[in-house]
């Protein structure tokens, strides 16, 4: 996965993860299936932020772990028979959410080295709605690839009444098929 959060946030940058899960595709004709899955994906985004102040500096990381399950049922085109392309929605559910920060440098004469760890699920949407698009290629019967974009749909800040802030992720799927 390189995920991030979109929407009323800021210096966000992507953050890699991983995904893992099962699948089943299910015939409707011969170029056409559907495929609902379950997957456990890791996401979440990074920032970085740099303040100045009369020649002395502090850096400010942060990051948002977010643990997923996610349940989409894709429609797959075949254009042949080892590529498709595929959308669908998705509904995925919050597992857990962690957020650190992590403060370095010097600001006003002082030396600064602080790290924070908090778990801020409570302040996040327990469920998620995505539409997602995607391509694959299927190297054998059993092996076979797919890259997808997963653009979340929902507001999962339900903290604020004045700011959205919507999931975004790119996974990347080698696909085993029994």
């Amino acid at each position: 996965n390189i995920s991030t959060l979109r929407g009323d946030i800021n210096y966000t940058k992507y953050k890699t993860g991983f995904h893992v899960g099962g699948f089943v595709e299910i015939k409707v004709s011969d170029n056409f299936f559907l495929q609902p899955e379950i997957l456990y994906s890791k996401q979440g985004t990074k920032s970085e932020q740099k303040i100045s102040n009369y020649g002395q500096g502090l850096k400010i990381n942060y990051t948002q772990d977010l643990s997923y399950l996610n349940i989409p049922v894709m429609a797959k085109i075949h254009i042949t028979e080892s590529f498709y392309i595929e959308a669908g929605p998705q509904i995925s559910f919050l597992l857990d959410a962690e957020q650190k920060g992590e403060a370095t440098g010097i600001f006003y004469g002082e030396a600064i080295n602080e790290t924070e760890t908090i778990n801020n699920k409570n302040n996040l949407s327990s469920t998620d709605f995505a539409a997602n698009l995607g391509i694959g290629f299927n190297f054998s019967e059993k092996i076979g690839a797919s890259l997808r974009y997963s653009a979340g749909i929902s507001d999962i800040d339900k903290e604020s009444r004045t700011s959205e802030i919507y999931n975004g992720n790119f996974g990347l799927s080698i696909l085993y098929s029994l």
